[in-house]
């Protein structure tokens, strides 16, 4: 065993006497080994840091998909063609003449009835969402024990009670409800709502409202369409026709000068505004459609953004699918989880949110009747560490919108005068061109592999195949050379074992003898 150990002397003494042209393929063998290893160390470590890349492609399309819309009209004027007066009596009284909830959600409803809903509904979205987490401690308690002038408080959460108790017994949804409220008051003011067409089934299609936000500052809705008339966006031009009226009579001055907005994201509201731990985008978003004037509003998709799902600080999105919930559902979960720490109770307007009926045993739905909040102990509590859990969706959409005004006109008589009652608008598709950034990851496994052979064989010429030949060859030298030490192992085990038999049978035959 000792002639095989290695001798580094006399290795260094063979070298040395070696010829040059030995020295020399030994020197450039090692000095491209050593690069192999670099490189091969260096493609490891880029690998595992799972880079990424951006393809840029334009995109020319044929048809154009009808982006999600939302219109948010100023609650103020919405309520401008109802009376002013909030009698709860006259409302029991028109409620007992719907038997069933089928008859409730179907027949129209009297004024007082649509008002008295609309305005709890508000109440219950505007205290219960429109405000910063952050103050939602101070507003709460503030809404449950209302300061001297602020009587009118104590109006709103009796018709948030009335309501929820109402829907306890009419079994009636939230969203059923919010539906129903919403359309009934919603209705005198929307003049026209179509999508224009331009084929042989006729220029105009008639749409329906979607409810999507009620609040004292805002209603917020989408123009839904039928399935049949779900069709695409084929020509350049005006696409979409809405008109709004308010009865200025109604209204003061300052309220009756509040435009509409209009956001292509489709988001429920401009919920910018009661965000916290991070911001939205603002395309596709504008917000001085006002009285009395016609606006042409023009759109286009400016970049379409497929992304990777990462965790990065600036770019952190996640891919949502059908279950998940994606950003807006997931802050509204964080508002939901602070009331229940405030409250002990579900909030109204996120119930939707609640995935065990049995939740709301232990959290009843709120009626702010029986919330009792400690300013001084509570006025800490926020939604902030929620809402970092909360994540953009990776598939995104950039939108470019232009304005055009013009002054809406009526005929009276012989002359013709400003019509600052009526908001008329009118959506214009503009591009079908748009630029797509895809994101891929720079390596595949087939790809790290492809590399990893290329780095190899660069410098040595070697391959994935005889790398495995190489490491094929060295184990197999490894195990016959621990094969070839266990046999010496065992041969002098066995040799040794014979010689103290032979010992112990050698004394064994003396004793007899003796």
């Amino acid at each position: 065993m000792g002639e095989d150990s290695f001798n580094l002397k006399k290795a260094w003494q063979n070298f040395r006497h070696m010829p040059f042209r030995h020295k020399a393929f030994w020197f450039v063998a090692i000095f491209l080994a050593i690069l192999t290893i670099r490189d091969t160390w260096n493609l490891v470590n880029e690998y595992l840091d799972d880079p990424m890349k951006a393809d840029m492609n334009m995109i020319l399309n044929e048809t154009m998909t009808l982006p999600n819309i939302t219109f948010c009209v100023p609650t103020k004027q919405v309520l401008s063609h109802f009376p002013n007066g909030n009698d709860t009596e006259t409302v029991k009284k028109q409620l007992a003449k719907f038997k069933s909830t089928e008859q409730l959600l179907k027949k129209k409803w009297p004024p007082e009835l649509a008002l008295h809903a609309f305005q709890s509904l508000a109440a219950m979205f505007t205290i219960e969402r429109e405000f910063l987490g952050s103050h939602m401690a101070q507003r709460l308690h503030r809404f449950i024990n209302p300061p001297k002038g602020k009587e009118y408080l104590t109006q709103k959460r009796d018709g948030i009670s009335f309501w929820v108790k109402q829907m306890a017994e009419r079994n009636l949804t939230f969203e059923d409800f919010t539906q129903k409220a919403g359309k009934e008051v919603l209705a005198k003011s929307i003049k026209q709502m179509t999508r224009i067409v331009k084929d042989d089934d006729g220029p105009r299609i008639k749409l329906y409202p979607k409810i999507t936000w009620v609040s004292r500052s805002d209603v917020c809705f989408q123009p839904t369409y039928d399935e049949e008339n779900l069709k695409p966006i084929t020509d350049q031009g005006s696409f979409f026709f809405l008109q709004v009226a308010q009865n200025k009579e109604n209204v003061n001055t300052e309220e009756s000068q509040r435009c509409i907005s209009v956001d292509f994201h489709g988001y429920p509201f401009d919920w910018s505004k009661v965000t916290e731990g991070g911001g939205i985008s603002r395309d596709g978003y504008h917000e001085n459609l006002c009285p009395g004037l016609r606006h042409d509003v023009t759109v286009e998709v400016k970049n379409k953004y497929d992304m990777l799902e990462n965790d990065e600080p600036r770019t952190a999105c996640r891919d949502f699918s059908d279950d998940d919930d994606d950003e807006f559902s997931c802050r509204s979960r964080c508002r939901m989880e602070l009331i229940r720490q405030l409250c002990q109770c579900t909030s109204i307007t996120t119930q939707y949110l609640v995935e065990d009926e049995k939740e709301l045993e232990n959290y009843p739905l709120c009626n702010y009747s029986k919330c009792v909040i400690d300013v001084q102990k509570q006025s800490n509590k926020s939604e902030e560490a929620c809402t970092k859990r909360c994540f953009r969706d990776c598939h995104q959409l950039r939108y470019s919108v232009s304005v055009d005004q013009k002054v809406s006109v009526t005929e009276v008589g012989d002359q013709r005068v400003r019509n600052t009652n009526l908001t008329s608008i009118f959506l214009l598709w503009g591009s079908f061109e748009y630029i797509e950034v895809t994101q891929s990851r720079v390596y595949t496994t087939a790809s790290f592999i492809g590399e990893l052979g290329g780095v190899i064989g660069m410098w040595l010429g070697l391959s994935m195949l005889s790398l495995i030949q190489m490491m094929t060859w060295a184990t197999e030298r490894i195990f016959v050379k621990a094969s070839d030490v266990a046999k010496d192992v065992k041969h002098d085990f066995d040799r040794r074992h014979s010689s103290a038999t032979d010992m112990n049978d050698g004394n064994g035959l003396r004793k007899r003898t003796t």
